[in-house]
């Protein structure tokens, strides 16, 4: 094996450990993501439960927008996953 070879196979190791950490790192995104989108849809759900107890619109429209919030992202870490495989 000469020099050149050599460092392509290198170079080659180390391209593929990096793409390698870049899918673990998606894997991990798309987790954080997941868990950040079950954290904010609870939230919502609680924010709109007190606004119906309360009789609060406005508190209740704020918690059904935390909901799709929280949905949005759970999806965007769904898709995160798909596409990092």
């Amino acid at each position: 094996m000469d020099k050149l070879e050599s460092r392509r196979s290198g170079w080659e190791k180390f391209g593929s450990s990096v793409i390698h950490n870049i899918k673990e790192d998606l894997d991990k995104s798309s987790t954080i993501d997941q868990t950040e989108g079950t954290i904010h849809e609870v939230r919502g759900r609680f924010i709109k439960a007190a606004g119906k107890l309360y009789g609060d619109q406005d508190l209740e429209s704020k918690g059904a927008a935390e909901i799709i919030v929280g949905k949005f992202q759970i999806k965007a870490g769904q898709i995160k996953k798909v596409f990092g495989k």
